[in-house]
């Protein structure tokens, strides 16, 4: 019962779980970005 519930919460309001995710989330998206970049810059170099 207490994971149908959880489930329930979960669809009516997930901003409440989503939301302390988000700087992670923000974080982890800048790493893959600069990382992207960086090997794009590495591929072109001679």
């Amino acid at each position: 019962m207490p994971l149908i519930l959880l489930t329930i919460w979960m669809g009516v309001y997930p901003n409440s779980f989503l939301d302390p995710m988000a700087p992670a989330v923000d974080k982890l998206v800048g790493d893959y970005q600069a990382a992207l970049k960086l090997a794009r810059t590495a591929a072109l170099a001679p």
